[in-house]
């Protein structure tokens, strides 16, 4: 028998609790800058005349300004990748029951980093941008063999157009489910043969694993995390703007902040919570597949 869904959230509970201190310093870690730059903004808007400078201060101001965003952005989406490797590096070491302190697992990846970045393009190369550029241009193509033949072409290309839109999404979310195991399999087999082919073949074959339960419980886990992020950030917002609308300046200033962080706190624990429930599934099809629920890889323990 599969994990029930009771056992499913259970888990994902136990994982949360486990590591709550840890989420809110790394969900910090990501969105420090922004933070200070809420800061920053708040204090140049109350302290300078920005109107009455100079153009040429103008101009400089905005420079500035553009490239410590552009820094900021860059910043926070690779400390967010390397995040996501080190929550899965949670997972499977409390599995692997290995005590890893939070420097170590963030030691370990930052320096799995490189691999998980080409791995992943492989990824978004081979399952998203190639099915998608083949459905892109097979529409177009399509819709060019209609327009000398469909009187209202406009409608039927806007239908079409919105339906390609919705085909994208769905398949998107489709894929979600599909490469569940995908990142686990990459932290059992890193060291070893880890080549792309090898962790595909390795994923049809757990993926095969009662097949259509397991990619239900699956789908409802994705749904259900992404329900609940979605509703958590709505309140945030809506405490945010609370703050905004009674306390003035200081009171937008602190509305930002808690935003920024409430936000991708939320965020953040739904998806580490997603994984928990994933990595559920994930060793039973290990157990069915193999006999075994569990694949201790040591190399990962040694980088």
């Amino acid at each position: 028998m599969s994990p029930t869904y009771k056992e499913l959230l259970e888990q994902v509970g136990a994982q949360i609790k486990a590591r709550k201190n840890a989420l809110l310093k790394r969900t910090l870690l990501i969105t420090w800058p922004f933070i200070a730059m809420a800061v920053i903004g708040y204090l140049l808007n109350k302290f300078i005349d920005f109107r009455g400078l100079p153009y040429s201060s103008q101009l400089l101001l905005l420079w500035v300004g553009a490239l410590i965003i552009l820094s900021g952005v860059v910043y926070s989406v690779i400390v967010t990748f390397i995040f996501e490797i080190e929550k899965r590096i949670w997972i499977d070491s409390y599995f692997d029951q290995k005590n890893l302190s939070l420097s170590q697992s963030w030691r370990i990846a930052k320096k799995l980093f490189w691999p998980a970045a080409i791995f992943r393009l492989k990824v978004i190369f081979y399952y998203y941008l190639l099915p998608i550029v083949v459905l892109a241009v097979t529409t177009t193509l399509v819709i060019f063999g209609l327009y000398d033949v469909i009187p209202n072409v406009d409608i039927v290309m806007l239908v079409v157009f919105l339906g390609v839109l919705i085909a994208i999404a769905i398949y998107s979310y489709y894929l979600k489910v599909k490469l569940r195991y995908l990142w686990f399999i990459f932290l059992d087999s890193y060291g070893q043969d880890y080549s792309h082919t090898f962790l595909t073949t390795e994923m049809k074959k757990l993926n095969n694993i009662s097949k259509t339960d397991t990619f239900k419980k699956s789908l409802i886990a994705n749904l259900g995390t992404d329900s609940l992020s979605g509703l958590s950030r709505m309140a945030i917002g809506t405490i945010s703007k609370g703050m905004s609308v009674f306390g003035g300046e200081a009171g937008k200033l602190l509305g930002g902040i808690t935003e920024i962080y409430g936000k991708e706190l939320a965020r953040q624990a739904t998806d580490f919570g997603n994984i928990s429930a994933q990595y559920i599934l994930y060793r039973f099809a290990r157990k069915e597949l193999y006999g075994e629920e569990q694949s201790v890889n040591d190399s990962i323990y040694l980088i």
